[in-house]
């Protein structure tokens, strides 16, 4: 046999405790039952939903003495019941539980009282049981330990789990997730496991056995049988009502009286008239209770209102917030109007419903009756908020009060735009070196009165010529002028200027310095020749 971990734990069914007796059982047919079950039902002992044939329903009419069935079905060839078929029970797993099985003609094949709950190796949900008081063959007991080859087993599950199965004869499984016993001397086996895959065994009963094997014999193997789980009610305080339907099973009340409806009977209520019974543990029921909530034995209560200081929301207030807005007038920022919200925009601590300057956080500081954000001078009394450059700003705070603040002394030099001859960068000196009206600190050339004029991007100070454009500023003979405006340079190379004068002087004499060849390009010199020794230029028919 294969055991597989639980797949889901719910851990509240790790405490061992007496094991409720569970009965399987085989009596009349379901339709000839009129017990009721722990739900009440009679029909049906199992959560709605869970019997999934009518020919699957159990209810025993003739349950264990002392006891009532909280679980139970007839294993028919259909599919009978879902996997949590069992969970009405779960309510008395601490307590003891009786288990039985019948076959389909009544008769007890085996049953036995359960109690002394250990925990099983499978998973924190499955509980394994001790046994006594044997019917039938009777259910495997254990002495302390529930393992394969001990206990009688129960799988009390919150959810589908499967963990204990077996091969069925049709191909499929008979699983043994619900229960998972043998008889009292181990020499066959009970498995019950309703997410068995092959309906037929969803209940299976046979030898050789033992618990912790799939060893059935198919000759003589049950599968059609009736299964019962009890809870046994003894009637402790002898007024006519069992343990578990009792509101008070300990002191007698045939009347079962429970004033606040909380499920306590008023003879053992200690709040008869409290239904959360005394929820803040205080010791004062919460009908008497000035905070019922709130834990406070000593009902402080210092304002004298309804309500104890432990929860009393205004415990200093007995208005208890005067305007009705739900907070306490110490942090209210409008003790005396309704403001829930507490909106506070300007964020003076006065709430806006009631702050005469809403948007200015200093509330008209300079008290000229004009809120802060609506003065144009919030600082100075302005009643009349003169501002003769109309920039927004009043004169009487105004730096530059002729001249518009939006571009006043804006480079914060002291002096306003209109007189400052740098009105972007400060420059308190006005230095203007130039004096083209432009400071020194924010002229792009600051000594260039013309600021560039033939805009090649130098300076006039800088420019080898200043009137003509010449960005490169090339001076191929380096005298210190571009050749942009060189007369020298815009000389042919026949060392004549464009106009057929000399290139000396007005007289025609040689330009000091100069060599040249006249005439044509003939490689033997042609006509003329240049006297290197004189540096003059010998013109031709000279």
């Amino acid at each position: 046999m294969s055991i597989s971990p639980l797949a889901r734990r719910i851990a509240s069914f790790l405490v061992p405790v007496a094991a409720p007796c569970v009965l399987l059982a085989v009596v009349a047919l379901p339709s000839a039952a009129r017990a009721d079950c722990t739900n009440g039902d009679p029909l049906d002992c199992n959560p709605a939903g869970s019997t999934l044939n009518v020919a699957g329903r159990f209810v025993d009419p003739a349950p264990p003495l002392g006891s009532t069935q909280c679980a139970g079905f007839t294993n028919t060839a259909a599919d009978d019941v879902a996997w949590n078929w069992e969970n009405n029970c779960l309510p008395f797993i601490n307590q003891e539980l009786i288990l039985r099985v019948y076959d389909m003609g009544g008769a007890v094949i085996a049953g036995a009282r359960l109690f002394d709950g250990q925990p099983c190796p499978w998973g924190p949900t499955v509980i394994g049981y001790d046994t006594d008081t044997f019917d039938g063959a009777g259910l495997l007991g254990h002495s302390g330990t529930c393992d394969d080859a001990n206990g009688t087993s129960l799988g009390w599950h919150l959810a589908d789990t499967n963990f204990c199965g077996c091969g069925a004869p049709d191909g499929g499984s008979r699983n043994c997730n619900d229960i998972y016993a043998a008889n009292g001397n181990g020499s066959a086996i009970l498995y019950v496991g309703a997410n068995s895959t092959s309906n037929a065994y969803e209940a299976a009963y046979g030898a050789p056995g033992p618990k912790g094997t799939c060893s059935l014999d198919p000759g003589t193997e049950v599968h059609l049988m009736q299964i019962g789980i009890y809870v046994a009610n003894p009637d402790a305080d002898g007024d006519g009502h069992l343990n578990f339907q009792d509101n008070c099973p300990e002191i007698a009340n045939p009347g079962q009286e429970d004033a606040d409806g909380d499920g306590l009977g008023d003879v053992c209520d200690f709040c008869p008239n409290d239904a959360g019974n005394d929820l803040d543990g205080d010791g004062i029921c919460a009908a008497l209770d000035n905070c019922p909530n709130d834990a406070n034995p000593l009902q402080e209560n210092a304002d004298a209102d309804a309500l104890g200081d432990a929860c009393d929301p205004c415990p200093g207030d007995i208005g208890n917030d005067p305007d009705g807005d739900e907070i306490c007038a110490a942090i209210d920022n409008c003790p005396d109007a309704f403001n829930p919200t507490q909106i506070d925009q300007d964020g003076d601590g006065i709430g806006a419903v009631c702050d005469i300057c809403p948007l200015d956080a200093d509330n008209d500081g300079d008290r000229d009756g004009l809120c802060g954000n609506e003065d144009n001078c919030p600082a100075l009394a302005n009643a009349g908020q003169e501002d003769a450059d109309m920039d927004g700003v009043g004169d009487v705070c105004d730096v530059c009060p002729d001249d518009d603040d939006r571009v006043a002394d804006i480079d914060g030099d002291g002096l306003c735009a209109a007189d400052d001859n740098c009105p972007s960068i400060a420059n308190g000196d006005q230095a203007d070196a130039d004096r083209d009206g432009a400071g020194d600190a924010c002229d792009a050339c600051p000594n260039d009165p013309d600021d560039d004029v033939d805009g090649d991007g130098v300076c006039g100070d800088l420019d080898n010529c200043p009137t003509d454009a010449n960005e490169d500023q090339a001076d191929e003979d380096r005298d210190g002028v571009g050749d942009a405006c060189d007369v020298a340079s815009t000389t042919g190379d026949t060392g004549e200027p464009a106009d057929g004068t000399s290139a000396g002087d007005e007289s025609g004499g040689p330009k000091p310095g100069t060599t040249g060849s006249v005439g044509n390009d003939d490689s033997s010199g042609g006509e003329g020749s240049t006297s290197a020794a004189s540096g003059g230029v010998t013109q031709p028919g000279d």
